[in-house]
């Protein structure tokens, strides 16, 4: 896979708490949680493994890039203020990955997003670029017994 920019054995924790200001209460204790847990190779395997989800589909919209179409109220994107209309502008924090189409996208969050770990997300909003911190989960069942498991169901 790469480099993975959220694939250090844990992150710091003020670096946690400091990312997690936007986030409500469950998701805070979700975070918490996860610094909690024994990450060891085998962890970090099924974390690196698990589909990345961040909580906001996308299309394409010609020449002005990315724009996202709908965004899951209980996920993460909505967390810090994602919303339709928004644009997706890059990737990444370290030497961020610029994204103009899906495909880019997709590896892009291949690439730089690991579960339970903070990603940064360029977005346009009203005109103003900013970046935000998605806390990366996963939809896949068979990490239901983790922090940073989202049942979709319930959304």
């Amino acid at each position: 896979k790469g480099e993975q920019e959220g694939a250090a054995p844990s992150q710091d924790s003020e670096e946690m708490v400091a990312a997690s200001a936007l986030y409500n209460d469950a998701y805070k204790s979700r975070m918490m949680n996860t610094l909690s847990l024994t990450v060891d190779a085998t962890q970090m395997d099924r974390m690196v493994k698990a589909a990345p989800f961040l909580g906001f589909t996308l299309s394409e919209e010609g020449d002005s890039g990315l724009v996202v179409e709908s965004v899951y109220q209980a996920g993460p994107a909505a967390q810090v203020g994602v919303e339709p209309g928004d644009y997706v502008l890059s990737v990444g924090k370290k030497n961020p990955t610029c994204v103009k189409t899906l495909g880019e996208f997709r590896a892009a969050k291949e690439l730089r997003c690991v579960c339970g770990k903070f990603t940064t997300m360029s977005i346009k909003k009203n005109g103003v670029t900013k970046d935000v911190q998605l806390w990366v989960m996963t939809s896949d069942k068979a990490h239901g017994e983790d922090p940073y498991y989202l049942s979709l169901i319930h959304i």
